[in-house]
């Protein structure tokens, strides 16, 4: 699994690609802490190339949507593959997230 970081404006933009199992869970954190570290408000994970999430980094999606939402921020989601999708929609997960097709409707979507 790799993560990969840009900021544009107020946004972080983080990209998260191949399988997101629950041994990855720390350095995913991380990754989307040291994003949002220098101060922006606001997170659109691109999840493009996500190839599977597991029920702990659904777990790690929430409890920093809950961090950001509490800052007055917003989390988007997009570019779910439908087995990918088909995980949020079971576990209702696409009730809780602003998910969008791509990146120019997520990033819309936060201004």
């Amino acid at each position: 699994m790799e993560i990969v970081t840009e900021h544009l404006e107020s946004i972080a933009l983080v990209r998260i690609k191949g399988r997101f199992y629950s041994s990855d869970t720390k350095s995913v954190e991380d990754g989307l802490a040291a994003a949002l570290g220098i101060g922006v408000p606001h997170l659109a994970v691109d999840m493009t190339e996500l190839d599977y999430i597991s029920s702990a980094g659904l777990r790690v999606l929430l409890k920093l949507a809950k961090q950001i939402q509490k800052a007055k921020g917003k989390v988007v989601l997009f570019g779910l593959r439908p087995h990918v999708r088909e995980v949020f929609s079971i576990s209702a997960f696409d009730r809780i997230f602003s998910i969008h097709v791509d990146r120019a409707a997520a990033i819309a979507a936060m201004q």
